[in-house]
């Protein structure tokens, strides 16, 4: 996460990602075919008409069943299924005070139907856009999810953090 422009009091985060990720369990969920091949189709997930697969923009507490646990020496994991937040309990007990509750959610990990009580997941259901000062933005017609092509300096430029409003 990186502190938001001073005038603004809230946190914005940029998509992290570590060189290992968390597999979702795929006898968990339904499936579908993404690119030719079956892919988990989580209930928390949206299709977009174009075929595209990603988190339902509209949702706020996601829970994951995983095929293995979390890599335990990256605090701030991933799934490799569409990129949920996987963060270690512990390290978000140190940021506990940052966390809006109110517009961030956490959801339960779970590995062979066990809650994992050491890692969570984080999201926020709206989350504000991420724009460059060149490239192109589009929303899913369905949730609203919004997916970017960034090129140039990165910076938010939705209007609703701009504003200083929540999403």
């Amino acid at each position: 996460m990186v502190g938001a422009a001073e005038k603004f009091d809230r946190w914005v985060w940029y998509a992290a990602r570590t060189g290992r990720c968390v597999p979702l369990d795929p006898a968990a969920y339904p499936s579908t075919i993404f690119q030719g091949t079956p892919a988990p189709l989580p209930a928390w997930a949206c299709q977009s008409p174009n075929g595209g697969l990603h988190i339902d923009h509209r949702l706020g507490r996601i829970d994951v069943e995983v095929a293995q646990a979390p890599a335990s020496d990256v605090e701030i994991n991933w799934t490799c299924d569409y990129g949920v937040r996987v963060l270690s309990r512990a390290w978000l007990s140190e940021i506990d005070d940052l966390v809006d509750g109110s517009a961030v959610s956490m959801g339960d990990v779970r590995r062979k139907g066990r809650r994992m009580e050491n890692w969570a997941t984080l999201h926020q259901a709206g989350a504000p856009r991420l724009f460059g000062s060149d490239g192109w933005a589009e929303s899913c017609p369905i949730c609203g999810n919004p997916f970017s092509v960034l090129r140039g300096r990165r910076f938010f430029a939705d209007p609703s953090i701009r504003a200083g409003r929540s999403s």
